[in-house]
């Protein structure tokens, strides 16, 4: 993750670098983000919406896909009642 925004306003934190959203082509996605959290599971894209099966929660969490091209991902997500943009870059393995 590169930059996070929420109800527009941009977040300043330094450890959202260790933020981490990875796919891979059989439909799988592991996830990690601050203070240990971790997510993994299967992922579909329906239209604009990102929905993530969480394997080890058993939650399906849905994401709007603001923006996707081959050097970012914005994804937004609501929290707490709070709106969240999510922006990633691209990185190759």
């Amino acid at each position: 993750m590169v930059e996070i925004f929420e109800d527009n306003k941009l977040l300043r934190d330094r450890t959202i670098e260790n933020i981490i959203l990875q796919f891979n082509d059989e439909g799988q996605y592991t996830f990690k983000g601050t203070l240990n959290y971790k997510e993994a599971g299967n992922f579909k894209v329906k239209r604009n919406l990102l929905v993530l099966f969480n394997k080890l929660s058993n939650e399906e969490k849905k994401l709007y896909i603001d923006a996707l091209n081959s050097k970012k991902l914005v994804l937004l997500m609501e929290n707490t009642g709070k709106v969240r943009k999510m922006v990633f870059k691209k990185t190759f393995k």
